[in-house]
């Protein structure tokens, strides 16, 4: 498991408990002690949490920076800014585009700032909060019940929304992307979200770095044939590209 991984899924434990042991995490997470002391170290000097004695606790003052959503960001950050420069690059001028919730669509969104001439729907508040200067953007939140964790806005109410609209293009990330169990998602209270959002434009655009293609995590949400285009890195495995390519999707690769 990666050092960002660990990083996510002890936040995600001290975020519910309140506290994490260095022998637990240790033992659940398949790593030396002395590796869950370097993580914890990392994660303290970035003020996700606060030390103790053999552990740590939940660090005092919570905000946008200590939830899983920014954590997030913090992985693959180059890999994710020039995927996130290409497809900016796609996006032309009068168009309407939905930018779904995640951490490389946050960067999607933050390559477009300087645009003018576009229509953005979100269900995403720091995809939204990021376009707030860019007047010459029309901006429309999806309106829904909140997820705290990762400050977007899911539900029956956003569903109903999104399914009134059609976009040009539609711009998703996922938990993982693989050739024969389609787009998965982390979080199943928001599966019937993404696939509202993946009927209304015939320009599905999948944004992912190398760690999400061939991943398969908790939630079905299509198969990899309602995506158009995949635009991940050169990283990735070059054997699931392949078989992506002959289900008639298209791949854009780029450099990190």
């Amino acid at each position: 498991m990666f050092k960002e991984s660990r990083w996510q899924k002890i936040q995600e434990i001290v975020n519910k408990d309140g506290t994490v042991k260095v022998n637990e995490l240790a033992e659940m997470l398949n790593v030396s002690t002395m590796t869950i002391r370097r993580d914890l170290q990392g994660m303290l000097d970035k003020g996700l949490i606060e030390r103790t004695y053999g552990g740590a606790v939940l660090a005092k003052e919570r905000n946008l920076l200590q939830t899983p959503l920014l954590l997030r960001l913090q992985n693959q950050v180059e890999e994710k800014r020039v995927i996130a420069r290409t497809v900016a690059q796609m996006i032309k001028h009068g168009e309407t585009i939905y930018i779904a919730a995640g951490t490389t669509t946050y960067w999607v969104a933050k390559a477009l700032t300087h645009r003018s001439g576009l229509t953005v729907v979100t269900n995403s508040l720091p995809v939204a909060n990021l376009l707030i200067p860019s007047e010459s953007i029309e901006v429309i939140v999806v309106g829904g019940f909140l997820r705290r964790k990762e400050y977007s806005l899911v539900g029956h109410f956003a569903e109903n929304m999104v399914r009134d609209l059609r976009m040009d293009k539609v711009i998703i990330g996922c938990g993982g992307v693989h050739p024969e169990f389609g787009i998965t998602n982390e979080y199943p209270e928001e599966m019937m979200m993404d696939r509202a959002y993946m009927s209304i434009s015939d320009n599905v655009i999948v944004v992912a770095d190398h760690t999400k293609i061939g991943r398969v995590t908790t939630s079905y949400t299509r198969p990899v044939t309602a995506v158009h285009t995949i635009v991940t890195s050169n990283l990735a495995s070059m054997e699931m590209i392949e078989q992506f390519r002959h289900q008639g999707v298209e791949i854009v690769l780029v450099e990190p």
